[in-house]
């Protein structure tokens, strides 16, 4: 919640973002530091992207756990989509070393993000 509050600061006055965290992912951010961090990094460079790239004012992020073995990152803005998707960036290759599985898409207005990361199953 410390980091998300950062990044919402750092972003205040350009973009508005606004966060849901479940409480099921956030027992499990307290307890796994490196899921928190991986998913503390992604969301600083998806608004980042989504401000610098697709020039977006509107942020929702939500943290949830729905699978005991899977944290979900979902990260929507009303900016646009990046033209050169096949691209791969320093994002790009974060996101393919640390999800299980991600998806970029969307349309003027409305894109999201979409991240799983795994998580250990005795938290």
């Amino acid at each position: 919640e410390k980091e998300l509050s950062e990044l919402v600061r750092v972003w205040s006055g350009i973009c508005e973002i606004k966060t849901t965290i479940s409480e099921r992912a956030k027992r499990v951010l307290y307890k796994q530091t490196d899921v928190a961090f991986c998913a503390n990094e992604i969301l600083k460079e998806a608004v980042s992207n989504a401000v610098r790239h697709g020039s977006a004012t509107q942020v929702k992020v939500t943290i949830d756990r729905e699978q005991d073995d899977l944290l979900t990152l979902s990260v929507w803005n009303n900016g646009s989509e990046p033209e050169e998707k096949d691209k791969i960036g320093i994002g790009s290759e974060m996101m393919n070393e640390v999800c299980v599985r991600w998806n970029l898409g969307g349309t003027r207005g409305d894109v999201t993000l979409l991240a799983e990361l795994p998580v250990g199953l005795s938290n």
